[in-house]
């Protein structure tokens, strides 16, 4: 995955606003996603290594969820 200056100052800034409010973030894993039409063939991921980034980062937010609402 590549990182966009411009998409990680944005989000540098939103994380910001939200600790003053705050607001609940996931901090871990992070995830800059560009050139994302390149990632996809056909309406489907183009590679194993792009499944298995989503897949993980999903997990981990699964858990996350888990953790504000509860069981």
């Amino acid at each position: 995955m590549r990182k966009s200056g411009v998409a990680f100052g944005a989000n540098h800034a939103l994380r910001q606003t939200f600790v003053f409010l705050n607001l609940l973030v996931m901090q871990q894993p992070e995830a800059y996603i560009g050139g994302a039409g390149d990632l996809l063939k056909d309406g489907k991921l183009a590679s194993e290594e792009t499944r298995e980034f989503l897949a993980n980062f999903m997990t981990a937010f699964e858990r996350w969820i888990g953790k504000i609402v509860g069981p």
